[in-house]
């Protein structure tokens, strides 16, 4: 079985290495004066695993990764997803598209949400 940090560790490397956002990939929170486009991801639970003689074998663990842009249509939402699909043992789903995100007062920042499997 994989150790769930070397799982998170194969999926922070996934995304980092995501050109577009060279060194604007943050785990749990962008730093304060991230400039756009940056992507923020989290782990957030336990998703189902497996057991077996009461012995966890495999473990899935669930997240998100947001991607805050300012460009409308932004090319970056494709290539996200495909570096998705290239991560061993994810499953993922676009869940929202929010055009003018409420929180960023002042810029026209929208903000596409994903929530993701790892098994």
């Amino acid at each position: 079985m994989l150790s769930m940090q070397n799982k998170l560790h194969n999926f922070y490397t996934a995304l980092a290495s995501i050109e577009e956002l060279s060194g604007k990939v943050f785990h749990d929170e962008a730093e304060s004066r991230a400039e756009f486009p940056y992507a923020v991801w989290s782990e957030q639970a336990e998703d189902e695993s497996f057991e077996a003689d009461s012995i966890k074998q495999e473990q899935a663990v669930m997240g998100f990764v947001n991607l805050y842009t300012t460009t409308e249509f932004d090319p970056i939402v494709d290539i996200i997803q495909e570096t998705l699909n290239s991560i061993n043992g994810l499953s993922w789903s676009l869940d929202s598209r929010t055009p003018y995100d409420p929180s960023f007062e002042g810029n026209n920042v929208i903000t596409y949400s994903w929530t993701w499997r790892l098994r």
